[in-house]
């Protein structure tokens, strides 16, 4: 979403995942970090026997997980040496080093009892693999020794590690943050981010990503498909709280077409008190001082209503849609199956009046270009 928004990049930090996905993003190989997740399965990643396979698939049992126990305390962890051959074939340390972006990340040595920081520059030549899947070390694998000293995942103590830009060369970070915070992100969270002079962005997630151990090509496109989505709403292409939601005015642009009398049976739909002598000649005129309003005052603005009535019809909130698509969509299900709310039924009543009277067409935001839908496209299909 910031290479399609054009954002310049100076600097890449990242945390477990994140790290493997900074190194990538750092030598602005963003396709072939995106080829390998979405072709990615638990076989890609680490070695597990049956039993553990269906605990992590949430076939929880008593048994299951006694036996699950029991080969990881032989084994001292899942194995993930598939996960590093794949670093390895894919991370190139030389290109890393000679990019021109800053990377950095963070793990927690349980040896010290605490995160460490490594800018690239603190990385011994040779070892940024090596430093990565120490970043990348969850609790369950494995543990990660370098040079005799024990690793784990570095999210364990904080995620998102914004006191390692630099403000006297960035005066801007934007932060990816996840469904969880680790202890020092929530110290943050509660100071306001106060400790840093920089200007700060955080992105959150839109809907809730689910398990990080389920390594599979659907759920990867899913979780890339939302990063995507989630980056375009804060970057402003975006509008919607429940859904990602491109295109503007269209029920505006839909009331224009209507003629002089028909704009006044729109009105009165609403049920607008209108003078008898009021001149519907102006549109813009007349939806600017009488739509408007009604639609702020009474049905908390038409966006947020059309949201909550594609939540209740199940639209799935992972995709995305245009104004025009989610009016379209809500106004064919009110045709066939209207709601009991005669408070909303005037609404709706009003909608499919002009849907009846007008062509319904996708009025873009100005800003949002075909670059996206194309972007969002390789996210949607296999």
């Amino acid at each position: 979403a910031m290479l399609d928004c054009e954002i310049d990049i100076g600097a890449v930090y990242g945390v477990s995942v994140g790290a493997i996905n900074g190194a990538m993003m750092a030598v602005g190989d963003f396709k072939t970090a995106k080829d390998l997740w979405q072709k990615i399965e638990k076989d890609n990643v680490m070695n597990i026997d049956e039993v553990a396979d269906r605990i992590l698939a949430g076939e929880f049992s008593f048994r299951n997980l006694l036996d699950a126990a029991t080969g990881f305390y032989n084994n001292g962890g899942i194995d993930v040496s598939p996960l590093e051959a794949l670093l390895r074939r894919h991370i190139d340390e030389d290109t890393v080093r000679s990019s021109g972006i800053d990377f950095g990340l963070a793990a927690f040595s349980v040896t010290d009892i605490e995160q460490k920081l490594y800018d690239i520059e603190d990385i011994p030549q040779g070892q940024l693999v090596d430093y990565i899947l120490a970043s990348a070390n969850f609790p369950l694998f494995q543990r990660k020794f370098i040079n005799g000293e024990e690793f784990i995942d570095g999210g364990i103590y904080k995620n998102m590690i914004i006191n390692m830009v630099d403000s006297s060369k960035f005066n801007k970070a934007i932060v990816v943050a996840l469904d969880f915070y680790a202890p020092e992100d929530i110290l943050d969270l509660l100071s306001g981010y106060s400790k840093y002079d920089f200007e700060l962005q955080i992105i959150t997630p839109g809907i809730e990503l689910g398990s990080i151990l389920d390594f599979n090509p659907e759920k990867a496109r899913k979780l890339m498909r939302i990063g995507y989505l989630d980056g375009l709403k804060a970057s402003g292409k975006l509008s919607g709280t429940k859904y990602y939601i491109y295109g503007k005015d269209t029920i505006k642009n839909m009331y224009l077409q209507l003629e002089k009398n028909e704009r006044r049976t729109a009105a009165e739909l609403l049920e607008i008190s209108i003078p008898p002598a009021y001149n519907f000649t102006y549109g813009y005129y007349s939806f600017d001082r009488l739509i408007v309003p009604e639609l702020r005052e009474k049905y908390d603005t038409d966006l947020s209503l059309l949201e909550h009535y594609a939540q209740s019809e199940g639209l799935p909130a992972d995709l995305l849609y245009s104004e025009a698509e989610l009016l379209h969509k809500i106004i064919n299900s009110y045709i066939h199956r209207p709601y009991s709310s005669i408070y909303y039924d005037r609404y709706l009543d009003f909608l499919s009046y002009l849907d009846l009277k007008t062509e319904m067409a996708n009025y873009s935001n100005e800003e949002f270009s075909s670059r996206f839908l194309e972007s969002y496209k390789g996210f949607t299909e296999e």
